[in-house]
């Protein structure tokens, strides 16, 4: 072994030891108290998406090979061969431990990313900065930055910071044109395998960086600019190489929602960030927990989303330290770009695809990181100099105004009510003030070694006090609930009891949450929820289309079909309804069929299987235009075409419900009390004159008809803000509780609000909270619609007349036969979402699949007995392995070549 290869080795494992210990120090709570690395704060987002998804995900390894269409995951979705995700090596431990040690595989995959984060920032920081032990402590630095802390809850992100710093390392090696420069391409394809987000983002740091090092570094525009090219020919060549994870991922991307987020221009954001928003920045700039953390978080911005800035309070030091050397004029004009870029608000814009979300200034902390190490090479190289004590005593006084300058704009802001600042991590910041300008003063006295261990020792401190908060002063889920309650209450053995009764194809839905909206990935059950940052527009266009036009948390990435939602359940393929013993079951059409201490199991008495017959079709328009129980009416008896050309439809096909079947009730004349608010009455308007920010109005609902139900609740406001109104419906218990309630967004303005209320059991009473905060409120109308009980089922009885109840899966392929009676041939609507990757056939001919009722299949069927089979194709993956594998053929054959010619030219 070399003298070089045993010295990087032994510095590696020096500071493998102070990884260690600063990982053992930052999360020992969850290594040896008994807690699961979740929050069920604002950061619940693990818990309620990536571990059931992970989970799923490792069940699916673990029980079946290759892709499958699985109506566990969401309301149906295909599902790509996950495989190589899990070979990742800061993966394998979830695929060794599994599910039932899912606290240790979360520790042990934690560790091993910190671990090659800094052994590639390590390598990346030696050939920058031409020094061992500098790059250490700049290893330390980035490894424990406040963005890699902070997301590390988000398993995935921090995994992406891992190959992000791999494809920095080599991005290194070829601007100092090192032979191993070759493997730039594949290290940003490691990036580009990961996640295509971050690829996207860290693209601008690749060219950024790329032009200010050989700009610095006085290299001719000439080859500045082919190096360039070269890098850009690189980056296409390391996606193509990874096209069998980036086709699939883009495909669902450029299908969802999300793209919105791409092309949705908001003219609500100025050019530059308000104050409130540039004080978050700035206290995010001094610490992590300047402003709090988690739910005590008190910026103007998302807690994860806000802008992460925090390295080390060495950071401006370094900065003052490098504007007084030779590389003032390059320190100034960057740190001067970079402010400028951060303020700007069309810059999230362009790299986060919001203007409310900074989630690309991890690349702000590694260049803080970068700015430090070389300023820490250069402090040590000038300690001889006769001018370096002056030039210490400057950069502590300056850099002691500017943080003291920061906390006294926050401390003021705070004073005006802006912010509310954490006085124990501003405390921190202090110390470390104090103790990194005692440093510098006493730089010049003492041997070096002394002076780098000192400067080492404060380094680990600070990464371990700076830190300490992120992740210990947060509320997190113990082991304990985790596995015994949670995901693992009782509600896994009523599903497999479910499961052992019936054994064809159905959904099960829930009157609770064991936990939130993706309760059937851990619980094994196909339902009828989903929470996904990329649900398909297809899906959210069904979600729709069956009365749910109020977004929770103004997001579409939240999709929820309640449990005593009767129609929306019938028409999805709902079989069994699984409720608390204290919640109430509408009775009228679900029987009990099973009960113990906890749940009850209901059966719907009127299931059309997964397929059932129309007979009418209605244009889209009309439904569109139609009142909340029109449409539930119409649903049960005709069919629309989504985003056809419905002009061609005769009147005598546009039956959506029958008067008699449905009235309206004035619902001002059911007011029963108010409060908190002031209530006038103008003609037939209400003002709410806001005096609390907790604004309701509270309505009981008498008299109700014997066989009538309520069936929706509508209402227009003008309001003088936007907020959020929520909605709350009570039984014959008569309180109000979280679980019984909708949500909608307002903007200011006149807003109609119509919430579905059909099948939930007796509703007797509502509350309405119109305000988040403190404003006037004007109610222009409101009413109540009632529907006739004998009608629904009687439509729902017909549709079960003629429903498919032979319906089969193998793999990706649904198969299962039906009679249709009627003479002008029916429309068959199968409940899976729809795609324009399904395929179908009937009686072995291919015929088209259309999109009916907001995004359901449907099947066009002549009059007879017919064979059902369609299959979900989705070839993008194949096609992507395929590019894939020649991307890689050429590279390889390219590297080959080039190394030939290097060693003829040698």
């Amino acid at each position: 072994m070399h003298r070089k290869e045993k010295e990087f080795l032994y510095i590696y494992a020096v500071m493998l030891i102070a990884v260690t210990v600063i990982f053992i120090a930052l999360y020992h709570k969850f290594l040896f108290g008994g807690y699961l690395y979740a929050y069920s704060d604002i950061g619940s987002d693990t818990i309620n998406t990536y571990l059931p998804n992970m989970i799923y995900e490792i069940r699916s390894i673990w029980e079946r090979t290759g892709g499958t269409y699985s109506l566990n995951l969401g309301l149906g979705e295909y599902v790509s061969n996950i495989l190589y995700k899990y070979l990742d090596p800061v993966n394998l431990p979830f695929l060794f431990f599994g599910e039932n040690h899912l606290n240790r595989a979360l520790m042990i995959s934690l560790y091993l990313k910190y671990v090659l984060i800094s052994l590639f920032s390590f390598v990346f920081f030696r050939h920058l900065i031409k020094s061992s032990q500098m790059a250490v402590l700049c290893a330390l630095l980035w490894t424990f930055s406040g963005y890699n802390v902070l997301w590390g809850q988000h398993y995935q992100f921090l995994t992406n910071m891992v190959f992000f710093t791999i494809s920095m390392c080599a991005l290194q090696l070829f601007l100092e044109r090192d032979q191993k420069r070759f493997l730039l391409i594949p290290a940003i394809a490691t990036l580009a395998y990961t996640n295509y987000f971050h690829l996207y983002m860290s693209c601008f740091m690749f060219g950024g960086y790329a032009l200010s090092y050989l700009i610095i570094h006085q290299v001719k525009p000439k080859i500045i600019i082919k190096r360039l090219l070269f890098l850009f020919l690189s980056l296409v060549m390391a996606i193509l190489i990874a096209s069998e994870y980036m086709l699939p991922h883009l495909s669902a991307f450029f299908s969802s929602t999300r793209t919105s987020d791409v092309t949705g221009i908001s003219s609500e954001y100025s050019l530059i960030y308000s104050p409130e928003y540039l004080l978050t920045f700035l206290s995010r700039l001094l610490t992590n927990n300047a402003l709090g953390v988690g739910d005590d978080y008190t910026g103007s911005k998302n807690y994860y989303e806000a802008a992460i800035l925090s390295v080390s309070v060495l950071f401006i030091f370094m900065l003052v330290f490098m504007v007084q050397t030779r590389w003032k004029k390059w320190i100034i004009l960057i740190t001067a770009i970079l402010v400028v870029l951060l303020c700007l608000a069309p810059v999230s814009l362009l790299l986060g695809f919001s203007y409310e979300k900074q989630r690309w200034t991890y690349i702000y902390c590694f260049a803080e990181v970068v700015l430090i190490g070389i300023g820490i090479k250069c402090l040590f190289e000038k300690r001889k100099q006769s001018e370096i004590f002056q030039t210490l005593i400057r950069t502590v006084l300056i850099s002691d105004i500017i943080y003291v300058a920061f906390l006294l704009i926050l401390w003021i802001a705070q004073r005006k009510d802006i912010i509310i600042l954490n006085t124990k991590s501003c405390c921190f910041v202090l110390l470390f003030l104090i103790m990194y300008s005692i440093f510098f003063l006493g730089f010049c006295y003492g041997k070096m070694r002394v002076q780098y261990a000192i400067l080492s020792g404060i380094i680990v401190i600070e990464l371990i006090v700076g830190n300490y908060a992120t992740i210990n002063d947060r509320s997190a889920v113990t082991t304990s609930e985790w596995y015994e309650n949670m995901y693992y209450d009782k509600t896994k053995e009523t599903v497999e009891w479910i499961h052992n009764q019936d054994s064809s194809i159905y959904r099960i839905n829930k009157t609770y949450d064991s936990v939130f909206y993706n309760d059937q990935l851990v619980q094994r059950y196909a339902g009828t929820a989903v929470y996904s940052s990329i649900n398909s527009s297809n899906l959210v266009s069904l979600f729709a289309g069956l009365g749910y036009t109020q977004l929770y948390n103004n997001s579409w990435n939240y999709i929820r079909i309640s449990g005593e939602d009767l129609l929306s359940n019938t028409l999805l393929g709902v079989k069994y309804l699984i409720a608390k013993t204290e919640d109430d079951v509408n009775e009228l059409y679900y029987e009990r069929i099973y009960n113990d201490d906890e749940y009850i199991v209901y059966k719907a008495k009127y299931n059309l299987g997964f397929g059932y017959l129309y007979q009418n079709q209605i244009s889209q328009a009309t439904v569109e235009q139609a009142s909340p129980s029109e449409r539930l009416l119409s649903l049960t008896q005709a069919y629309y075409v989504t985003d056809a050309d419905d002009e061609a439809l005769s009147e005598d096909n546009q039956i959506f419900y029958m008067s008699d079947d449905m009235k309206k009730l004035e619902g001002f004349s059911f007011l029963a009390e108010s409060d908190n608010v002031d209530i006038i009455s103008s003609g037939e308007s209400l003002v709410m004159e806001g005096t609390d920010d907790d604004m309701q109005l509270i309505f009981n609902i008498a008299d109700i008809p014997e066989g009538w139900s309520v069936s929706s609740v509508s209402f227009t406001i003008t309001a003088e803000g936007s907020s959020e109104v929520q909605l709350f419906y009570a039984g014959e218990e008569g309180s109000f509780t979280q679980e019984k309630s909708m949500t909608g967004n307002y903007e200011e303005g006149t807003s109609t609000f119509s919430f579905n209320l059909y099948g939930y059991d007796d509703v007797t009473a509502l509350r309405i909270d119109p305000s988040m905060i403190r404003q006037n409120i004007v109610i222009e109308s409101m009413e109540i619609e009632l529907v006739r009980d004998d009608a629904i089922i009687e439509n729902v009885k017909l549709l079960q007349e003629n429903s498919m109840t032979d319906f089969s899966q193998t793999g990706n392929t649904f198969t299962g036969t039906i009679n249709n009676t009627y003479e002008d041939g029916a429309m068959l609507c199968i409940p899976l979402v729809y795609s324009d990757h399904w395929v179908a056939t009937v009686d072995g001919e291919n015929i088209d699949v259309q999109n009916i009722n907001g995004g359901l299949v449907g099947i066009e069927l002549r009059e007879g007995y017919h064979e059902i089979v369609i299959t979900y194709v989705d070839n993008t993956q194949k096609i992507g392995r395929i590019i894939g594998v020649s991307a890689f053929a050429a590279y390889v054959i390219g590297v080959i070549v080039w190394r030939r010619k290097k060693d003829i030219q040698r």
